[in-house]
Parts: C-alpha cells; sequence; structure tokens
C-alpha cells in the first residue's frame, strides 16, 4: 500500500539536479523525510531546496524538512541537488569484470586483480539494500545470499570505479 517511485540518474561529472513537484491537498504543515541517504557515497552531498522559502537544507544531516502550505502554492516548489552521487571516477570496462549469479551466490570475476578492498552491495528491485560486504581483493570472489528468488542490482565499487548489473537468483 505504499506510493513509491523510482528515479535513475544518468552519469555526471558535476552537479545533477532534479525538480520535485509537491502539491498540498489541505492547507497545513506538511513534513518531506528523506531516507536511504546514508546508502550513497560518504562524499556525496545531498540538498534539498525550497524555492518558495529559500531554503537549502543538506539532506545528509538534516533527514526531515518541515513546512507549511496551501492549496494554491505553486507545485514546483523544491529541488533535489546531488553532488558526487552520480561521479565515481573512471568507471572500470564492464568486459575487465564479470558479475553472475548461480543458486544463491554471486560471483564477481576480475580479468586481473583490484586493488585495494571491493565494496559490493546488493539490492532488491524495490532499492532496498539486502546485503553489503567489503572484499578483500581476489580475482573471483563469492558472495552467499539469504533471499528470496528474483531479479536483484549488484553494485560494485574499486578504487578505479563502480559496476552495477542486474542478476537472477534462482
Amino acid at each position: 500500500d505504499d506510493i513509491f517511485s523510482w528515479n535513475n540518474l544518468p552519469y555526471q561529472s558535476g552537479p545533477y539536479g532534479v525538480p520535485l513537484y509537491f502539491r498540498a491537498g489541505v492547507d497545513g504543515t506538511y513534513k518531506i523525510t528523506a531516507e536511504g541517504v546514508q546508502s550513497f557515497y560518504v562524499s556525496s552531498e545531498i540538498y534539498l531546496e525550497d524555492l518558495f522559502n529559500e531554503e537549502i537544507i543538506k539532506l545528509n544531516e538534516q533527514t526531515v524538512y518541515s513546512f507549511t502550505a496551501t492549496t494554491n502554492d505553486n507545485e514546483n516548489r523544491f529541488m533535489l541537488h546531488f553532488h558526487g552521487v552520480t561521479s565515481v571516477g573512471e568507471t572500470p570496462s564492464i568486459k575487465d569484470v564479470q558479475i553472475y549469479s548461480h543458486n544463491k551466490m554471486v560471483f564477481v570475476k576480475f580479468s586481473k586483480i583490484p586493488k585495494g578492498s571491493t565494496h559490493v552491495e546488493v539490492f532488491n528491485t524495490m532499492g532496498r539494500q539486502v546485503t553489503v560486504s567489503d572484499m578483500p581483493p581476489a580475482t573471483l570472489m563469492q558472495l552467499q545470499l539469504e533471499v528470496q528468488p528474483g531479479i536483484y542490482i549488484v553494485r560494485l565499487q574499486t578504487e578505479t570505479g563502480l559496476i552495477t548489473q542486474k542478476v537472477i537468483i534462482n
């Protein structure tokens, strides 16, 4: 019974803005709560700009924003600003890494041993993180999942970049 939205940001080397529309059903006080901000990279900064009140809130530090609105207010009231979210440096070539699954295992195979540890996150199709792991350098990494069968998104971050790929868990 939850209403949700799914948004995918394009690769950007600089700041990125997304309009956020709001229409009040009745005159009153409302709250915007930012959930999952901690799932972005540590160096990311996410801001909510209230164009009506001329306020900018750093959602990394303040996850709830209260405001008053009326039914006559302009719907084009907010802007989300992302800094450092979609730019992660040089992206490794997909041919250098293979991500695949078998049963409830996710395998990450590199053509050569990556530098430093590898940060692996797995998300369900609703965007909820189901597991996270930091793995030592190796050409083949395995991650056991305790999840229901379905489609999952694997996000892999190394010192050289970020790769995401869809896998099917049987």
